[in-house]
């Protein structure tokens, strides 16, 4: 399909992309304050009217808010979740998200009936905003289609909804397509779900040929990808696609996806698929090439059943794939899939060592929320863009754990409430919470 034209049907059907209206608040002047420009911090002022910044003094005398040296830098994003998809926690992780100062967050599977019933929850200037799903399509018997029969069903849904008769997660958490008929058949089924973006599932794609091995998860079929990537982009909807190895990072970037959830290696048997799972400087060009980007997700292992001697392992290939792809100019965002939010997913970045805190800040506060929301201005301290904004204690390049001392939280012009104390000062005391585990899709 012509670029321009795929991007002009983006812009009609993706309604999620439109940012929320901004409420007839009296109009902000935020003075004494230290602004990250997406190299370093400087002082400023702005003004914020109509839950926009401007130069422009108001015509109505504004309200004054003293910044008192804080450091201001844009909300933070969350690439890949789950965990914004149901009334039942929908209040206590909407106040998570905002307590860490993540504000834009990607679903990158969920059920819509589910998530219908929160929609007046989010989407709001005093909210999070969320893109989501709706399922994802993947192969006969492939993942996550076990994980939600077999485990979610008891562990998650029923104790929050109900009994639910068998087959009902089919076409609503997973869509199985093992033939361009039934992709012809499962389409406007998806599609009728109204979602934000399309996710596939790959898994194992170099071993399509084989019976799988215990625990090893599949997907679509390879040669079935190109056409739900093609088909997508013809409804103007991006693609998401689940990798499980680098040869799913291969197929991925080749059938011409949009963005990829995970780093290959996220998920393994043990030390001997740690092969299968590093990327060559050539897999990073060609994501570059193809304008593709991908999602860090390095905080799994902490939450999964990598232990002892295992874990320096896995950190070792992370270490080296995401190096790769950044010295490739690879776009990458942040996102956790399996914590609370992208907060423990930053923390666990900046552990690993791989980025500055510069261009640490820069890809969760700046480009995650920008690929989340390609079509509004926001992320940055300009003129005409989104007055949403975090103030910092203190320095985020000089200790990167001062990401945790919020002091304020507006958006759209709109200041909101204390969720929780911050921290004193995780300069001083760097810390990370660590969260629960609960497997995800």
């Amino acid at each position: 399909m012509n670029k321009v034209l795929y991007a002009l049907l983006s812009v009609v059907l993706l309604g999620s992309c439109a940012p929320p209206s901004p409420p007839n608040d009296p109009p902000l002047h935020l003075v004494n304050g230290y602004w990250f420009d997406g190299d370093r911090f400087k002082p400023d002022a702005w003004f914020v009217v109509d839950g926009r910044f401007t130069r422009e003094a108001p015509a109505v005398s504004p309200r004054t808010i003293d910044l008192a040296g804080g450091y201001v830098v844009p909300p933070f994003g969350e690439a890949h979740n789950h965990n914004v998809e149901g009334r039942w926690n929908s209040d206590e992780v909407i106040r998570t998200y905002l307590d860490h100062g993540v504000f834009y967050v990607k679903i990158t599977n969920d059920i819509a009936d589910f998530a219908d019933e929160i929609r007046p929850q989010v989407n709001l200037p005093t909210s999070i905003d969320v893109v989501f799903a709706h399922g994802g399509l993947t192969g006969e018997g492939g993942h996550p289609g076990p994980l939600y029969e077999q485990m979610l069903r008891g562990m998650r849904y029923e104790p929050a909804v109900g009994t639910l008769p068998e087959g009902w997660f089919a076409n609503r958490a997973y869509f199985t397509v093992d033939s361009p008929e039934a992709l012809a058949t499962v389409w406007p089924i998806l599609t009728g779900r109204h979602p934000d973006f399309v996710k596939i599932y790959l898994g194992h794609s170099e071993r399509a040929d084989r019976e799988p091995a215990p625990d090893e998860r599949r997907g679509l079929a390879p040669a079935l990808v190109p056409l739900v990537v093609e088909t997508a982009h013809a409804a103007g909807l991006t693609v998401t696609a689940h990798i499980e190895t680098a040869a799913d990072f291969r197929l991925a970037v080749a059938a011409g996806v949009d963005e990829i959830a995970h780093l290959p290696g996220f998920f393994i048997a043990g030390p001997d698929d740690l092969p299968d799972a590093r990327l060559t400087q050539g897999d990073a060009i060609a994501a570059r090439e193809n304008n593709v980007s991908v999602v860090t997700t390095t905080y799994l292992p902490h939450a999964s059943h990598w232990e002892g001697n295992n874990l320096p392992l896995v950190e070792d290939v992370q270490k080296q794939n995401l190096t790769t792809l950044q010295n490739a100019g690879v776009r990458l965002l942040v996102g956790s899939d399996h914590a609370p939010t992208s907060r423990a997913e930053a923390i666990n970045l900046h552990r690993l060592g791989v980025f500055d805190t510069r261009t640490l800040l820069t890809m969760w506060a700046q480009t995650t929320p920008q690929s989340i929301f390609p079509n509004r201005r926001l992320g940055r301290f300009e003129a005409g863009y989104e007055a949403s904004a975090l103030v910092l204690a203190c320095d985020p390049l000089e200790s990167f754990p001062c990401v945790e001392t919020i002091q304020m939280r507006m958006k759209q012009g709109v200041v909101l409430e204390p969720v929780r104390e911050p921290a004193s000062n995780p300069a001083d005391h760097p810390h990370s919470t660590t969260p629960q585990h609960h497997p995800q899709p």
